[in-house]
């Protein structure tokens, strides 16, 4: 009975939602619409609605929602448990509640896997420490919509989270690492992050990585993106990072290009750092907003690379501080058609002559290329 004293004694039951401990468990729900799943359950006497009487494992509730053709919430008490978990499309369960709990594989596939409208929210941990994703898309055509929050999430050589075909994917007060895999791997034909807020990506290869093809489009909000490598590189789709950080320590932190579709960038209050260059970009767009864009050793603030002309850059109340042995704080290789607008904005170098555009208050201060980049 502990367990129906704790559940009761936290649940919050308000107008439109269910509370446990401050954490949204769902609109309309009832503590009778649960399964719960606890380490010291059965999946053989496990009932629909009975904390008292939880299931051992998730896929023992699968297995009897499937044989009893019911559906529910699944709420997975705290403790260690070793499953592969595949929420289907078309399954009789599609949402995890984890209570400080932990679900992990050596599975070479992964340890869970998403379909249409597949949500796994609360305290918990997603790991996966053999070589396979802790969590992958498991439909390869159509729009789905996945939804984490509140989780730690992790591989321990396999990519983190890796979707198949074209996968909206919502992130949110969630941890996502890579020892030495991808922490967002998108093939050809990839994925889309449509928004992730307050998460921390770190990778012991790149964080967030699409081949070619791959619409990587959405926002970052209040984010932290580590790469070892690149901290994001994508073709194609748009993005727009917000009070957010991207760092590379051995590349470049942002490397962006159209691929087959057009892709535009947005920066606003971001820091962008690389010990190579902070941003490499070929673009139909890009708007820099009151960042930082800081190359540490050996590159520019902002590369813009061969390709299509007839872009549009505009950079305002931002510093770009490129590496001492640089020659030029942001470089744009095409002389033709582009338009590089640079209101209000420091350098500490000079830009190439290929610039053409706005040039509004303006300062070059070669006072800054002696400043170590780590004060900015």
């Amino acid at each position: 009975m502990a367990f129906v004293h704790e559940i009761n004694h936290n649940l919050v039951d308000t107008d439109n939602e269910l509370l446990y401990k401050g954490l949204p468990i769902g609109f309309g729900a009832n503590y009778k619409d649960f399964f719960y799943v606890s380490t010291g359950g059965n999946d053989h006497t496990g009932v629909k609605g009975r904390p008292d009487l939880p299931f051992k494992s998730i896929n023992g509730v699968i297995t009897y929602c499937t044989a009893n053709n019911t559906t529910g919430i699944v709420w997975v008490m705290p403790g260690y448990y070793a499953e592969k978990v595949a929420l289907e499309t078309y399954g009789p369960i599609k949402t995890l509640f984890l209570q400080d709990a932990t679900i992990e594989s050596t599975d070479t596939g992964f340890t869970l896997g998403m379909g249409h409208e597949a949500k796994v929210f609360g305290r918990g941990k997603i790991s996966n420490v053999g070589d396979g994703n802790a969590i992958r898309g498991l439909n390869s055509q159509g729009l789905y919509n996945i939804y984490l929050d509140g989780l730690l999430i992790e591989s321990a050589s396999g990519n983190t989270i890796q979707p198949v075909g074209f996968q909206i994917t919502n992130l949110k007060n969630c941890t996502v690492k890579s020892a030495t895999g991808y922490c967002f791997y998108a093939g050809y034909g990839g994925s889309i992050i449509n928004k992730a807020q307050n998460v921390h990506i770190q990778s012991g290869a790149s964080a967030i990585y699409t081949e070619f093809g791959a619409g990587n489009s959405g926002s970052y909000e209040d984010c932290i993106i580590h790469g070892n490598d690149y901290g994001v590189h994508s073709h194609g789709g748009n993005l727009r990072f917000s009070r957010t950080q991207v760092k590379s320590v051995n590349a470049t932190a942002l490397h962006l290009s159209n691929g087959p579709y057009d892709m535009k960038l947005l920066l606003e209050f971001c820091r962008i750092e690389a010990v190579h260059h902070a941003l490499t970009i070929h673009t139909t767009g890009l708007k820099v907003d009151h960042s930082q864009l800081v190359s540490r050793a050996t590159g520019l603030a902002v590369d813009m690379t061969a390709g299509t002309p007839n872009y549009d850059f505009e950079f305002f109340n931002s510093k770009l501080i490129a590496s001492v042995s640089a020659s030029f704080s942001i470089r744009n290789l095409h002389a033709t058609n582009n338009k590089v607008s640079l209101i209000n904005c420091i350098l500490n170098k000079e830009w190439n002559s290929n610039i053409a555009g706005i040039l509004d208050n303006v300062s070059v201060n070669e006072n800054l290329k002696y400043l170590n980049p780590a004060t900015f």
